[in-house]
């Protein structure tokens, strides 16, 4: 159950950056990192049938344990492995209507668990709701795992990441430093993750170096976990080769590592520039976790690269209908609020899904994100103070920054909005092609 609690906090490839990180000129001496042949197993036929094969196996899985909850229909340990296969399925699939499944079956075992077996089904409940980015419920589970526990170690754990997803930085490190046991790999995890959102990527980095050789490669889930979110430090901090290196290796141990394979597309079409070798990965996915749609907003990318604007429009009206959907609730509230921004008939529907946001999660990037949409709504007063207040807060993640630094350039403040953005040219890699043409662009370069 452990691997659900590892998985959770896989850090975004792109989210985070260190400001001082050396940034080389990729537009113009775009570097060569990545070999398809390196990785062509996890992308052709063999991983097709490795996932159809995953799949039918899960529902194997599936069908015996609803059979074992048949004959009895009040054990709960029944309900906790539904859960948990319901929980793989989402994991191979994509489809997010399984994370309600899922926490439908623990809510229904904690009915009939005695006390001392619902601290680990209050902990599945935390973790899964994360995912479905339910972060109150996440609160409130790991909260209830802790006041059943005798040993807090790993619902605490729990509860720092639910507060570090509604309320940020400052309120998850005093819970953390609560925490007394601190040579595990749990504790270390969350190390890394709050210096990264200290804007402290060296330490960061330090921090998962010193725990993931130590994982030993049948540990399969937290080693292809801690790799991948390895690479993505890597990834971070510009150091494109040793990125690449710790996707592969996760890649070797999993051929259906999504994260680390959407990582090294991520390589492809920023790092290297080549298009092509990242349509390659970006096909696989879509065409094997058609349910996850993370993959349409990467064939927009592309497609908008290409300059292929129609092609490009389509892909996120085919996100935008996809995410709507009741299953994924507010899942993708922040790149379905850019999306309606973009077109003059949804800005006031985005700005009311902004404010939503805001009301559930008390976060900086939350924060560039409704001032935005408050600026595009023609609320420029209030939008550029909260842009303001926003320079001097560390760990702002750079596509949020971009907001600020365009809010700042159009509302008088335009000598604060160029600095901001000159310094986002050294984070072109995490933004992104088409993030730094417009970049160029807002100073005439």
């Amino acid at each position: 159950m452990k691997k659900i609690f590892y998985l959770l906090i896989l850090i975004p490839a792109m989210w985070a950056c260190q400001d001082d990180a050396d940034s080389p000129n990729i537009a113009e001496n775009p570097p060569t990192v990545t070999n398809v042949a390196d990785y062509q197993f996890a992308i052709d036929a063999s991983a097709e049938t490795l996932m159809n094969e995953s799949v039918a196996k899960n529902a194997s899985v599936k069908k015996f344990w609803e059979e074992k909850r048949s004959e009895q229909l009040n054990n709960f340990l029944y309900k906790q492995k539904l859960a948990e296969t319901a929980i793989e399925h989402y994991e191979l699939t994509g489809d997010i209507g399984q994370l309600a499944i899922a926490d439908d079956y623990l809510q229904k075992a904690l009915t009939f668990a005695p006390a001392p077996a619902q601290e680990p089904l209050f902990q599945l409940r935390s973790s899964n709701a994360v995912q479905r980015h339910d972060f109150q419920t996440a609160k409130t589970s790991a909260e209830q795992a802790l006041s059943v526990t005798g040993n807090p170690y790993s619902s605490r754990l729990l509860l720092v990441d639910a507060i570090f997803e509604t309320q940020g930085l400052r309120p998850a490190l005093d819970e953390f430093e609560k925490i007394e046991e601190t040579q595990g790999i749990g504790y270390h995890i969350r190390l890394a993750r709050i210096y990264d959102a200290q804007g402290k990527l060296d330490q960061a980095i330090e921090t998962m170096e010193r725990i993931v050789p130590a994982i030993p490669e049948d540990q399969k889930v937290l080693f292809v976990w801690a790799h991948s979110n390895l690479g993505d430090f890597y990834g971070h901090n510009n150091e494109l080769e040793k990125s690449y290196e710790q996707y592969l290796m996760a890649l070797k141990v999993s051929p259906l590592s999504f994260h680390a394979l959407k990582g090294i597309a991520w390589i492809n079409f920023s790092g290297e520039r080549n298009a092509d070798k990242a349509e390659a990965i970006a096909d696989h996915l879509l065409k094997v976790r058609s349910e996850d749609p993370g993959m349409l907003l990467m064939k927009a990318d592309l497609a908008e690269y290409r300059g292929d604007s129609q092609s490009a429009e389509s892909f996120m009206q085919q996100f935008a209908d996809l995410v709507s959907q009741e299953k994924y609730g507010d899942t993708y509230n922040h790149d379905l609020v850019k999306y309606w921004l973009s077109k003059p008939n949804t800005q006031a529907k985005a700005l009311q899904l902004a404010e939503h946001e805001r009301s559930l999660r008390d976060l900086p990037d939350v924060e560039a994100l409704l001032a935005y949409a408050q600026y595009i709504n023609g609320q420029n007063d209030t939008a550029k103070k909260t842009a303001l207040d926003l320079l001097d807060e560390d760990g702002l993640p750079p596509d949020s920054q971009f907001l600020v630094a365009k809010i700042l350039l159009n509302t008088g403040e335009e000598g604060e909005g160029r600095a901001l953005l000159k310094e986002l040219q050294g984070a072109v890699y995490e933004l992104g092609p088409n993030a730094e043409k417009e970049i160029n662009q807002l100073l005439g370069e």
